[in-house]
């Protein structure tokens, strides 16, 4: 895992697979993560925790595009926490799935 020199530190570099980056967005808050494509298989515990690790330790995670299509967009949230859409967005149908914009 290569990091820029201030980012937070995850649990174990080990758990990071080899081509994905993390770098810090502002020193205080939030991490960007690259070279990863969720392929709708479970994660490895390691990486998984690793990604809740870092959602914990710096608010919020941001993912370059690509790395989640719409279809297995619900099974990745779910790794990183509950996840439940909700009811009353413009983009949520009256069912509660989420709509996109076509």
């Amino acid at each position: 895992m290569s990091t820029s020199t201030n980012a937070v530190r995850l649990v174990s570099e080990s758990a990071m697979p080899g081509d994905v980056r993390v770098s810090q967005i502002q020193p205080a808050v939030g991490s960007l993560v690259a070279g990863f494509r969720f392929d709708g298989q479970p994660l490895a515990d390691e990486f998984r925790s690793a990604l809740r690790d870092l959602l914990h330790n710096r608010g919020l995670v941001v993912f370059e595009p690509g790395t989640v299509t719409a279809e297995n967009f619900t099974a990745f949230a779910g790794f990183l926490g509950e996840f439940f859409p909700l009811r009353r967005s413009p983009h949520a149908a009256r069912t509660g799935k989420i709509r996109t914009r076509r």
